[in-house]
């Protein structure tokens, strides 16, 4: 998250290959069954079992070493990269992609069995040589709609960060304890999930300009009555960009039911529009 997670590189698109998407969703369900076994009773997890948990069904099930951190209600997986990304092949490449997707599945196996109280999981995938880690958040909430067919999979795709970032302390840090964890509060997630979902909107429509290639910031300000300022500017203002903002600022607010908004600022270069909070939920 661009206030959360350092300085990031935007410009890591969200996975779009079916396939990959398909095999995920498996993985997702399949753990979730596995993880309630096949009848009677489970007690759930507490809070403080989740990190070792994780830990050790990632090592025996997946021969994966993984340090899993805990900060307010959020979890952080973090797992080194057996190889770096200065010379990635094309079989390091299919291992990233089944680590990543062992981790997630593990995840979400034992935050299915867990009591409530955690709301956002950051599964971190650190090069320890290049200092380049990617990194997938997500919310535990959004795992359980999806369980449950409340949301499609393309959509659970959307309600997902993924991306980038570079960051030096993890250079030769092997079990994440140089790494700075904290708690990911709902205001930033969201505006983080905006700012992605704006940027890779038309990724794969060749008839309007993409934005990946767009600065767009994002910040938050809590005020005294507990309610939020959005802010999210771009430096620069394609055709269709203003209309796709704020049907993106829309979306995501209503998905969420996220009603703690004061004002949101969209700064654009030839202007600024605001949005208030009737705005958003005119027709709800």
């Amino acid at each position: 998250m661009a206030n959360t997670i350092q300085k990031q590189d935007r410009h890591l698109p969200l996975p779009q290959n079916r396939c990959y998407k398909a095999l995920l969703t498996s993985l997702l369900i399949l753990g979730v069954i596995l993880a309630s076994g096949c009848g009677g009773f489970f007690r759930l997890y507490r809070i403080d079992e989740v990190p070792g948990k994780i830990e050790r069904i990632l090592s025996k099930e997946y021969q994966l070493t993984s340090y899993v951190y805990r900060s307010g209600k959020t979890i952080w997986i973090y797992t080194p990269l057996p190889f770096s990304f200065i010379n990635i092949s094309v079989r390091d490449n299919a291992r990233l992609k089944d680590i990543i997707n062992n981790v997630l599945a593990t995840t979400a196996r034992v935050l299915w069995s867990t009591e409530k109280g955690i709301d956002f999981y950051v599964a971190l995938f650190p090069d320890t040589t290049s200092g380049t880690v990617i990194y997938i958040i997500g919310t535990t909430e959004d795992l359980k709609s999806f369980y449950f067919e409340k949301i499609s999979i393309d959509e659970y795709s959307k309600r997902k960060i993924f991306n980038r970032t570079y960051v030096p302390a993890v250079i030769g840090d092997t079990t994440g304890t140089k790494f700075h964890y904290f708690d990911i509060s709902r205001p930033n997630f969201l505006a983080e999930l905006i700012t992605q979902r704006i940027k890779y909107k038309k990724a794969n429509k060749q008839k309007n300009p993409p934005y990946q290639n767009i600065n767009i910031k994002w910040g938050t300000q809590e005020t005294r009555d507990g309610s939020y300022i959005f802010v999210f500017s771009a430096d620069q203002e394609p055709p269709g960009l203003e209309k796709d903002m704020v049907q993106e600022i829309k979306d995501v607010f209503q998905g969420y039911k996220f009603r703690k908004i004061k004002r949101i600022d969209i700064i654009l270069p030839s202007h600024t529009i605001s949005l208030l909070k009737d705005d958003i939920f005119e027709k709800q």
